[in-house]
């Protein structure tokens, strides 16, 4: 949805302005330990502080790494803000080996795939 029906938005650093902070310490550090507002730090460590944001219409999307570039949400004003996220995460093995030797770490106990997934797989050749 629109940024207008809820106001809410993600915060941006870029790449430099996030390493320059992990010099000064501060980055991706516990979840207590975080500020809502960088301005003083910044100021303080002389780091140039020029938050990003950009106003998403319904169907727009901005990809970007995580863990290489700080970010913090910011909670809708008015209404709900409805997010698709997406974590691409390496793997030490190949995703089918994983599934076809029932390696289900950190899935529920009664997780049954849906029926699409199953036809995937069934489509894709595994090599074990």
């Amino acid at each position: 949805n629109d940024i207008q029906e809820h106001h809410g938005n993600t915060i941006f650093l870029d790449r430099t302005t996030t390493a320059t902070f992990a010099t000064s310490a501060y980055v991706f550090g516990s979840v207590k330990k975080r500020t809502d507002d960088l301005t003083a730090l910044a100021q303080q460590e002389h780091i140039p502080f020029h938050p990003l944001s950009w106003e998403m219409q319904a169907g727009e999307g901005v990809v970007f790494e995580p863990s290489q570039v700080l970010h913090r949400g910011q909670l809708p004003s008015t209404g709900f803000r409805y997010v698709l996220a997406f974590c691409l995460l390496p793997s030490p093995i190949p995703w089918d080996h994983a599934f076809s030797q029932n390696n289900y770490e950190g899935f529920r106990p009664d997780y049954t795939w849906h029926p699409h997934a199953k036809e995937l797989m069934q489509a894709i050749p595994v090599s074990t």
